[in-house]
């Protein structure tokens, strides 16, 4: 995620945190909501982590697969605490894939985030995942009101792969940089995850770690 993004995002929960006042007056209840949508690999999690820190909140990673009806949401709900950062998993796969092991229904979910049920959490932070892009999930569940923020977790640029490059192996250029960028220009597609573990991997040999970079086929 580009520096611009993360400081939009670090500011708007800034801000969250001192709207108490503010939400009441508008008879809002105090909470915010985000969708991290992207491929695995991309940073969400890391990104939840980095989140909760900033806000000082407790974080509860909620497996609702198992959930039967709006009342498990509820229970679940009021088990939290205030300063709380909840997060929800695989949304997309929550909602579209049907199964006895997954009964989640749309009204449940629709309930959890803006109805009766939602009034009991005050002072919390949403977080809704995603693995795939926000089409494939009903609209209804993204309008505003319901998710406030959507940010996107895209695969590697040659920019992304620049700053990756700085921080694992401790490289601004090299001569091989070229060589990279016309690989993503291609279209190779590869998670921050994958590079990542490329250049751990070859952390002894920065120019091994490029050439492996390079070996990707798109």
């Amino acid at each position: 995620m580009d520096a611009e993004l993360k400081n939009k995002v670090k500011s708007d929960l800034d801000q969250f945190l001192k709207s108490k006042q503010y939400y009441h007056r508008l008879g809002r209840v105090w909470k915010r909501s985000y969708l991290l949508y992207g491929a695995p690999g991309t940073g969400k999690s890391s990104f939840v982590a980095a989140m909760a820190k900033f806000l000082c909140y407790d974080v509860y990673d909620v497996d609702v697969s198992k959930f039967t009806d709006g009342a498990d949401w509820k229970v679940m709900l009021m088990q939290t605490t205030a300063k709380s950062l909840i997060v929800i998993e695989d949304l997309d796969r929550l909602l579209t894939e049907k199964s006895k092991s997954n009964t989640t229904s749309l009204s449940s979910v629709l309930n959890f985030m803006d109805g009766i049920v939602s009034c009991c959490g005050e002072e919390r932070v949403m977080v809704f995942t995603m693995n795939e892009t926000k089409e494939e999930v009903d609209q209804a569940v993204l309008r505003p009101g319901r998710i406030d923020v959507h940010i996107h977790f895209p695969l590697c640029d040659f920019s992304t792969f620049k700053i990756l490059a700085s921080s694992y192996l401790g490289l601004k250029e090299h001569k091989l940089f070229p060589q990279v960028e016309e690989v993503f220009q291609t279209g190779a597609r590869l998670s921050p995850a994958e590079l990542g573990e490329i250049m751990i991997s070859n952390r002894n040999s920065p120019t091994r770690a490029l050439k492996r970079g390079t070996e990707v086929e798109p």
